[in-house]
């Protein structure tokens, strides 16, 4: 799956999800659309990380930065209670 941008007539770009698996080109969802440079930008991350959660994929820096910021909230709450 990957994401596309695909600019309308009117000078409107749709950002939507596509399938290529069965070497055909199979829409799946908009994410949503607008003439703004900076929204679509937005939208396309946005449609990224769509991908990311229905194919079940993970960001191991995402994660790796969670979990430094549950020990820190941790070690604060022990010095603090202590």
């Amino acid at each position: 799956m990957f994401v596309r941008k695909k600019k309308n007539s009117n000078d409107v770009v749709n950002v939507q999800v596509i399938d290529k698996s069965r070497d055909k080109y199979r829409f799946v969802q908009t994410i949503d659309s607008s003439s703004d440079a900076y929204e679509v930008e937005k939208l396309y991350k946005e449609g990224k990380k769509w991908i990311d959660v229905r194919c079940g994929n993970h960001d191991i820096f995402t994660i790796q930065a969670q979990e430094k910021e549950e020990r820190q909230v941790t070690d604060y709450l022990f010095i603090v209670q202590c």
